[in-house]
Formats: C-alpha cells, sequence, structure tokens
C-alpha cells in the first residue's frame, strides 16, 4: 500500500471518526436540554398529594383499636404515608388531599371490627361512615341473633363537627351510651344505629332538612319521639322495639314517607291522619298503647302492609284502602274496634271475618289469681298450666308463663315400637301482660334432649307464638301459630279452668285472704333448668293438680322430641293451710293427638309422690315409680320457685 493510498485511508478515518463525534456531541446538547427542561419542571410541581397526619391518625387508632389485623377485609392499612387513599374502603376526595368516605362493611358477613372507635372529628371532609355489623337490617319483628351481631362496643363518636357528613352507618353491634347530636347537620340524608344497646332519647331533628332515612330500632331508647317538622324529606322511619312512650307526632306532611315502624313501644294517644300524598307501603304501630279510631288511608303502594295490632284501638273502620292489588298484609287485630262484617277488610286481612283475633276479652293478665290449670274438655288428656307474675317488670306490667302438656301431631304405635311414650310432647310459653291489656302475646319453646331430673341444663328455643285473651276468670281462647316448618302450625283451642279460684275478678286480684292457693306455679333445680314442675293448689276443694316437664332418662342420646316426657300430679288431699301432701299419685297419659279430641287419651298410673314446702320458695318432691320406663327409679328433687314469692304467700 503506497503512502498516498494510505494518507488517503488516514483522512477516511479521521473524517468518519470527527463526524460521529459531531453527532455524539449533538445529541448530548439535545439530551441535555432536555433534562434541564425536565429538570426546571420538576421544580415548579407541587409535592405529591397526601391526606393530613391528623386523618391519617384517625385511620391508624380506627385500625389499632377494632383488631384491624383481624379484619375480614384490611387491604393497605397501615400502610406507608401517602398510600391511605388506596386502603380498603377509604375514599378520598378527587385531589387525593381529604377522607371522604369509610366503608368497612362486608354485607352479611360483616367484617369483623372488634373495640371501640375513635373520635373521628378530624375527619373533617367525611361525607360517609359506614361500620355495620352483619345482616344489618331492623328486619321485621325478628329476634337478635348474636351468632350474626358485630363486635363494636363502646359510645358511637361525636358528628357535631362534620359538616359534610351525609350517611352514617354503625348497625348491629353493642353500642352503648345515647345517640349522638345531630342538630346542624344539615347535608344527613341517611343515619342508621339501629340493633345496638343505645340509651336515652332520640336527638332532635332541627336543620335536617335533608334526611330521609332515620334507623334507631332495636335499642333500649326511651322518651319521646321528636317532631317531624325538620325532616320534610323523611322517607323510611324505624324505631321499633324500644321503650318510648308519648304520642306520635303530626306525619301529615312527609310526603315522601312510604315506611315507618313504630310497634313495640310504648306510645298513648291516637294515630295522627296518615300523609295524603304519600305512596305508602309499610307501617307498623303494633304493640303499643295507642287510642282512638283508625285514621282514614291514603293512597297505597301496591306492596301495602298495615300493623296496628295490639292496641286499644277502638270504634268504626274506615273505608278499606285502594290500590293495594289485593296484597293481605294488614293486621288489626287484637284491638277493640265495632266488629262489623266487610268483605273489603276479609280480603286485606286474609281472614273470615276480619275480626277473628279481636277477641271479647274482659280480663286483666297481670294477677296471679290466673295461676292453674286451663285445658280444652274436648281434648281431655291435655292442657295447659298458666301462672302470671303480676308487676314483675313494673306497677301494672306483669310476666305471663305456661306449660302446655299434649302429644305429637301425627304418630303411630308402630313409630316407636308400640310404645306411646314418645309421642308425648310439650312446650313453654312466655309473655309480657300488661293492665291496659286483656290480652297478651307468648312466645312458645320447646327443649329437647334433656335428662330425667339430671343435668344438663336445657336452654329452649323459640318455635311459635300464641295469643291469649280471657273472657271470663273461667274461660280463655288460646289461638297458636307455630313456625311453617312444624305440621299443623296454625289453630286455635277453647280453654276452660278446671278448678275456679276465688282471688280472680276481670280487673285484678282481689286479694281475698292468703292460703297455701299462693304455694302454686313453677318449681325447678338449677342445675336441671329446662325442666320443672307446675302446681295447681285449690284450697276450697283441697285439689292438689300438677304437671311435671321432663325427659326420659337417656334423653342426651335421644334427642329430639321423643326425648320429651311429662307427667300429672293428682290428689284431693291437700288440705287448707297445709304444707305437705304424701302419695301423691303420679299418672302418665298416652295415645293422644295435638289438639285433637281423638283418639281419646288413656292414662296410666305410674307411681308416687310426697311433696313438702321448707317456705314459700322452696320445696322437696320425692319420688317411687313402681312402673313404665322409670319403674325401680326413686330420688328427692329439691326445687326452687321460679320468681318472685306472691305477695302474702306464708306457711302455717
Amino acid at each position: 500500500m503506497d503512502v498516498q493510498s494510505e494518507r488517503g485511508f488516514g483522512v477516511e478515518k479521521l473524517g468518519a471518526n470527527h463526524r460521529a463525534l459531531l453527532r455524539a456531541q449533538s445529541w448530548s446538547r439535545r439530551f441535555g436540554i432536555v433534562l434541564c427542561a425536565l429538570f426546571a419542571l420538576l421544580v415548579w410541581l407541587p409535592a405529591a398529594a397526601a391526606i393530613p397526619s391528623s386523618e391519617r391518625a384517625v385511620l391508624v387508632d380506627l385500625y389499632n383499636q377494632t383488631n384491624g389485623a383481624g379484619w375480614t377485609k384490611n387491604t393497605g392499612w397501615n400502610g406507608p404515608v401517602g398510600t391511605e387513599c388506596s386502603w380498603y374502603g377509604v375514599t378520598c376526595d378527587d385531589a387525593q388531599t381529604h377522607v371522604i368516605a369509610v366503608g368497612l362493611d362486608d354485607g352479611d358477613l360483616g367484617n369483623h371490627l372488634v373495640g371501640t372507635l375513635p373520635s373521628i372529628a378530624a375527619l373533617t371532609k367525611l361525607q360517609s361512615f359506614h361500620v355495620n355489623g352483619p345482616r344489618s337490617s331492623c328486619g321485621t319483628g325478628r329476634d337478635r341473633d348474636s351468632e350474626y351481631q358485630g363486635h363494636l362496643t363502646g359510645t358511637l363518636p361525636d358528628l357535631s363537627g362534620l359538616q359534610d357528613l351525609e350517611y352514617f352507618a354503625a348497625q348491629n353491634n353493642h353500642f352503648t351510651g345515647t345517640i349522638p347530636v345531630l342538630a346542624g347537620l344539615t347535608k344527613l340524608t341517611r343515619f342508621y344505629v339501629g340493633i345496638n344497646d343505645l340509651t336515652g332519647e332520640i336527638p332532635r331533628f332541627e336543620g335536617l332538612s335533608k334526611l330521609t332515612f332515620f334507623y334507631a330500632c332495636r335499642n333500649q331508647l326511651t322518651g319521646t319521639i321528636p317532631d317531624f317538622g325538620s325532616t320534610p324529606k323523611m322517607q323510611e322511619f324505624r324505631i321499633s322495639f324500644n321503650q318510648l312512650t308519648g304520642t306520635i307526632p303530626d306525619w301529615s306532611q312527609l310526603s315522601n314517607l312510604d315506611s315507618a315502624d313504630l310497634d313495640h313501644n310504648q306510645l298513648s294517644g291516637a294515630i295522627p291522619p296518615l300523609p295524603a300524598k304519600a305512596l305508602l307501603y309499610d307501617i307498623d304501630v303494633s304493640h303499643n298503647r295507642l287510642t282512638g279510631i283508625l285514621p282514614a288511608f291514603p293512597i297505597y303502594g301496591p306492596y301495602a302492609t298495615f300493623n296496628v295490632s295490639f292496641n286499644l284501638l277502638s270504634g268504626d273502620l274506615p273505608a278499606a284502602p285502594q290500590g293495594t292489588n289485593g296484597r293481605r298484609g294488614y293486621a288489626l287485630c287484637p284491638n277493640l274496634f265495632n266488629r262489623k262484617e266487610s268483605k273489603e277488610w276479609d280480603d286485606l286481612v286474609g281472614e273470615s271475618p276480619w275480626y277473628a283475633d279481636c277477641f271479647d276479652a274482659k280480663v286483666n293478665l297481670n294477677q296471679f289469681g290466673l295461676t292453674g290449670t286451663w285445658y280444652n274438655p274436648t281434648t281431655s288428656g291435655q292442657g295447659f298450666m298458666f301462672q302470671s307474675f303480676p308487676d314483675l317488670h313494673a306497677v301494672g306490667q306483669g310476666l305471663f308463663f305456661g306449660g302446655w302438656f299434649t302429644f305429637e301431631r301425627d304418630w303411630s304405635p308402630s313409630t316407636y315400637h308400640g310404645d306411646p311414650s314418645p309421642a308425648q310432647h310439650w312446650y313453654s310459653l312466655q309473655g309480657n301482660v300488661d293492665n291496659l291489656f286483656p290480652y297478651a302475646q307468648l312466645d312458645i319453646y320447646t327443649g329437647t334432649s334433656g335428662n330425667f331430673a339430671a343435668p344438663p341444663r336445657i336452654t329452649p328455643v323459640k318455635v311459635g307464638t300464641a295469643l291469649l285473651a280471657l273472657s271470663d276468670c273461667g274461660h280463655a281462647t288460646l289461638k297458636y301459630d307455630f313456625d311453617a316448618s312444624i305440621p299443623k302450625s296454625m289453630g286455635s283451642i277453647p280453654l276452660t279452668r278446671l278448678s275456679g279460684n276465688s282471688r280472680c275478678t276481670p280487673v285484678g286480684d282481689n286479694g281475698a285472704a292468703a292460703t297455701n292457693f299462693l304455694l302454686s306455679g313453677s318449681w325447678y333445680d338449677a342445675e336441671t333448668s329446662g325442666q320443672g314442675i307446675v302446681l295447681d293448689i285449690n284450697p276450697d276443694t283441697n285439689l292438689l293438680f300438677a304437671a311435671w316437664y321432663t325427659y326420659t332418662k337417656n334423653g342426651a342420646q335421644t334427642g329430639g322430641t321423643a326425648s320429651q316426657r311429662w307427667f300429672t300430679l293428682q290428689t284431693n288431699q291437700f288440705a287448707p293451710g297445709a304444707s305437705a301432701v304424701s302419695n301423691v299419685e303420679i299418672l302418665t297419659a298416652t295415645d293422644g293427638l295435638f289438639d285433637d279430641p281423638k283418639p281419646v287419651t288413656s292414662q296410666r298410673h305410674l307411681g308416687t309422690a310426697d311433696i313438702a314446702f321448707q317456705d314459700c320458695a322452696t320445696m322437696t318432691l320425692s319420688y317411687r315409680f313402681d312402673a313404665g320406663e322409670n319403674a325401680g327409679e326413686i330420688g328427692t328433687m329439691r326445687l326452687t320457685r321460679l320468681g318472685p314469692v306472691p305477695a302474702g304467700c306464708k306457711l302455717p
């Protein structure tokens, strides 16, 4: 290669390198310009969005105080500063600078919050706050179920400074204390604190012009219902199952009202005129002390229900409402209405005549004189043992208790291999009574899987309801309604008293001279609770009659209704003033059917018993079985009276 060509080669190579260097310098300058521009932009941008530290502190306290680590859903919680708006259930405003909602519900299951709520006052922009327990609807007469109740305790937080609050929900927990002040929360539309243990009064509604839903059912609230004048948009108002008194405020101007549940309180006075323009579909004011006439009805929705039962309403019914599409959701009785025929009301109530449950009831149930044995003469061999606990809750407000000895609804000898004893069945009944009401609703319970005169303790299970009314001190009607799963679930039983009692009068116990009648009532052993004996002692005839509600010896293994047994004890040798009696015959009845006159029951001798009262609160029952499945059983039960000793009771 010559010099020229080599030089030329060198020149070409140098030129190429120079051009590459120039290009690199050009890109470097451009990249530097871009970096400078980006840096300048970053300098002028504000810092990354974040909620105030005070709001984060509320969220952290909420997590720590309610066992956040154990929540069903807690994604993101307790994460780094700046991540709060991504935490499960937390919603921030568009700028991500303030918390506007906290929602920790989790449908029917709940989110398993346990503990107390912190102050939420620092969440100054809060619009919505949800900490409901599971299954948080007020329901319609359903009992509180601890299995499906949340676990938050303590008091509800102060809400007075949360001017943007629209929605607050803390239902189905165990909150105590009072409902926080609501006046001035001008944006509040929905407020739910039902199914808790709250006390005190419902706060005033001043300034709550947007409030549409208010739930405070199933608490222990007292006082009166606030005036509705400040809540023209009220749509649903549910305060059932409390202890509220006073009258129902004027609601005639609540044109949006479609649901109002005020049942199971102590409200008095008249039902005010119903809203004329509202498309109502659910009104329940049952189980109160309302008087007067039933007001005229406005237009009703297609799913209308209306319950005014268990009050003291009287007079003629108004014209039957229109627009209900034939729905049978009306309950009018028991009340004191004039009982006049009306096909329209028959159709709405679903029973003919509509007043079938408006019994001709005339006897105050809040008196000990009703304690005793009641039965239907057409189904002898089965019956009821009632006891009244007058003034147990307060003056004029007592408790009514009973045992119902009967049989299975459908069985044959082959069912139990020829032994009819397992076909026996019994229930207990219990409910409150009031001087003002000549009728009472009783809950029906059953207990199974116990052992004869031995542990375990048995907790009864509610299986239905009954309505009891007396036309005089010797005649009554009991209408039963068992759960739909139980055959022959509804019926009515006319009852007659087995033996009279001189203390009972229509208006109450006359306070006749105390006798050993006051030893009548329910007796049990705390170690075997769930079984016991109910006594009826009539000193006028020397009669002692008792029903012994118990189980078979191996009932815990047998289980079900086949484990139940009941016996009767009878003697006419219990003299007035006596405190003991011997050789009382123990009998069993077999072959009967539940609330059915056929077949006729058979009685069999099983043994004898001695009964002795140590005082008005303790007794012993010594038994000796010589027949039946308990043959050879001998023992003594030491029993305690259920409830307080009747006034005036004393032994000779």
